[in-house]
């Protein structure tokens, strides 16, 4: 009798493949956005935006400050890009950044 010979089948053990949901993926913290449902029971999803008074109160600050946006970005951690978006207004409104832009310049942010 030959020792190599397996007296077996293998067996390949998968798990089974989750179906997409159509929904995009949503990164953003869930304070921040209002779930509503329509009449045919859809669901519909509004994300808070920054108020351009928000992006005007954090622009007065940075430059009484004298500083630029990337001082800001690398002092809070954060990408420029956001930094930017936020000071553009429009964008989505995300708690976690504005309260690190808001330690690093040293004001109470108003949130509307």
């Amino acid at each position: 009798m030959d020792t190599n010979i397996q007296d077996w089948t293998p067996v390949v053990i998968r798990k089974p493949k989750k179906e997409k949901e159509n929904k995009p993926h949503i990164s953003k913290p869930s304070s921040c956005v209002k779930t509503t449902y329509t009449e045919n029971g859809e669901e519909v999803s509004k994300f808070k935006i920054v108020s351009h008074e928000m992006a005007q109160f954090i622009i007065k600050a940075r430059t009484e400050k004298n500083l630029k946006q990337c001082d800001v970005a690398k002092r809070a951690n954060l990408d420029i890009k956001i930094i930017s978006e936020i000071e553009k207004g429009g964008c989505i409104y995300n708690a976690i950044n504005v309260n690190k832009i808001a330690k690093v310049l040293g004001v109470n942010i108003p949130r509307k």
